[in-house]
């Protein structure tokens, strides 16, 4: 990095977002803390959304001929980006003004710390703020299913302690440049397997064994819309609730035009599997990091 490269660098993975997107670079544009480049990859987006980016010429936009997939996109604007620190960010969601700038502090508050996850407050399509907890970090149980820490609860002041989690849901999550070079395998942060859903605990994964942490904080708040409806993960998971979330994720992507993205994650499943192996025996293969043993 340069001596004038931003502290922070947002990156924006847009298809077919609508309105959504408008509404999340204007709480970008109004953060506290001002020095951030956003970057907005379009993955052939069909509807108004490119045009929407015409009014932010702060912007970097990049476009892409197809849709190469969540991960892949991100991949391309976070090897684009500058920052010091790296934001990928959902299109549906919207930051409270200081949501940047208490990431930081929180993810400088431990030298452990390569990730950084805030409050995650769901919202309503047509934007209107909710008192139900959407995601306050990554858990993950004995079952082995990854779960959204408070999820569908309402917002009453429980999580207010600034504590470690697994790891951040990628729909928000603040990263060390450091950490993400660090795991990054084959040259991908984001493993681009993963066309889209769960490359984001599959980056958590990757960290804990090289020996970062991630760190939540309740002073970061942000609204997103996410997948509305359908059961909430929870410790207590079993096959049926597995079977009940995954046609409610199917009825998501329905409606919302990725059922060609559902059926890419079934074909490639087994491939995962293999390939999971593999991943897991590159990243242990290496000495764990020093100041994973002390702050």
């Amino acid at each position: 990095m340069g001596q004038n490269s931003p502290l922070v660098s947002t990156v924006i993975v847009n298809y077919n977002s609508g309105t959504y997107l408008r509404a999340c670079l204007s709480s970008l544009r109004a953060q506290s803390m001002k020095d951030n480049e956003i970057i907005v990859i379009d993955n052939a987006s069909a509807d108004e959304s490119p045009s929407i980016l015409t009014e932010f010429r702060e912007t970097i936009t990049i476009g892409n001929p197809s849709n190469v997939g969540f991960a892949a996109a991100q991949n391309q604007g976070l090897r684009r980006a500058r920052g010091q620190y790296l934001l990928p960010l959902n299109f549906d969601i919207q930051l409270e003004p200081n949501f940047v700038e208490q990431m930081i502090s929180a993810l400088e508050s431990s030298a452990r710390a390569g990730a950084a996850c805030g409050k995650l407050m769901k919202m309503t399509p047509d934007g209107q703020h909710t008192k139900h907890i959407y995601s306050t970090g990554h858990l993950l149980p004995p079952n082995r299913f990854p779960l959204h820490r408070g999820a569908g609860e309402e917002d009453y002041g429980q999580y207010q302690q600034l504590t470690e989690v697994f790891g951040s849901p990628g729909a928000a999550a603040l990263y060390r440049r450091e950490m993400l070079d660090d795991v990054a395998f084959r040259g991908q942060y984001y493993d681009e397997s993963f066309f889209t859903w769960y490359e984001d605990v599959d980056l958590d994964w990757r960290a804990r064994w090289r020996g970062w942490h991630c760190v939540y904080t309740p002073f970061a708040v942000a609204h997103h819309v996410g997948q509305r409806e359908g059961v909430h993960r929870s410790a207590s998971w079993n096959w049926r609730v597995l079977l009940a979330y995954e046609i409610s994720l199917l009825g998501y992507t329905v409606r919302s035009r990725l059922f060609s993205a559902y059926v890419a994650a079934l074909r490639s499943y087994r491939e995962l599997l293999l390939l999971a192996r593999m991943k897991r025996k590159h990243i242990q293969a290496r000495a764990v990091r020093s100041c994973a043993l002390d702050d």
